[in-house]
């Protein structure tokens, strides 16, 4: 009987060792899924956006030019890293104002800026190839008009008239907004494609009384802003991080199995 119970004592610490050990290498196997999340997201990114330049098109009209749109149009340049439920990345953004034509005069207008931003993922794990994320942001910006002859004759060109050096002014903006990404998977490639949509609201904190024409101060300008909603769409790559494969986890089974065969 003490030999039966001694054997059975020694086939219960086998099985709870290799159950430890089949664990373990569960463990290790989420391990390397929870690193292959840890991906970056490079894009390139076309939208709109609604600035507020109702001051800028009252003076534009003063001086005899066509308004402005009030949607320009939106291109992006940008990159995220998703770390386990964060998401953090930035962005360069232009905008893109039709130019406007009156009395010969060429108006052209831009505003850009560059953003820092960050946010949580708030889908489960078990949906890894989306993302739907609320974020926050700030960075740098800038206003930019240029007013300059449509049309003029060869020989007038060295005479180029100095108010035709563009205008602009600093912007300073805090962006609130979110974004949802969807992974395709690529088959036998590393790399996956990802598409986005992006919407938010711009908060320009910096007044533009005061605007630069070729190093001179204008004061008494109008204080138009980024300020205003957002709308684009994004396409990318996806790249992982870690250069560990699916496989990883089946040689690590592979492992496991023959170390339990030698001890049985």
């Amino acid at each position: 009987m003490k030999h039966l119970a001694k054997m059975a004592l020694a086939s219960l610490t086998l099985s709870a060792l290799a159950l430890a050990d089949e664990a373990d290498s569960a463990s290790r196997a989420d391990s390397i899924h929870a690193k292959k999340d840890d991906n970056h997201y490079g894009y390139i990114g076309a939208g709109m956006a609604m600035p507020d330049i109702e001051k800028l098109n009252d003076r534009s009209q003063q001086w005899g030019l066509d308004e402005f749109g009030e949607t320009p149009f939106m291109l992006s340049f940008g990159h995220e890293k998703l770390h386990e439920r964060f998401v953090g990345g930035s962005n360069m953004s232009l905008l893109i104002w039709r130019n406007q034509y009156a009395q010969n005069i060429k108006s052209t207008m831009l505003g850009g800026y560059w953003i820092a931003s960050g946010g949580i993922n708030v889908l489960p794990a078990s949906a890894s190839e989306a993302r739907l994320y609320p974020e926050i942001g700030f960075g740098p910006g800038y206003f930019f008009q240029w007013n300059r002859p449509h049309k003029r004759e060869f020989d007038a060109a060295p005479a180029a008239p100095a108010n035709q050096d563009p205008l602009w002014a600093p912007a300073f903006i805090f962006t609130f907004g979110a974004g949802a990404n969807y992974i395709i998977k690529i088959p036998n490639e590393k790399e996956s494609i990802g598409v986005g949509i992006k919407v938010g609201y711009m908060l320009d904190v910096v007044k533009k009384d005061d605007w630069h024409q070729n190093g001179t101060k204008l004061t008494g300008g109008p204080d138009s802003r980024l300020t205003g909603f957002y709308v684009k769409a994004t396409i990318g790559g996806v790249g992982k991080k870690s250069d560990l494969h699916d496989d990883d986890c089946w040689k690590s089974r592979r492992s496991h199995k023959r170390r339990k065969n030698k001890t049985q």
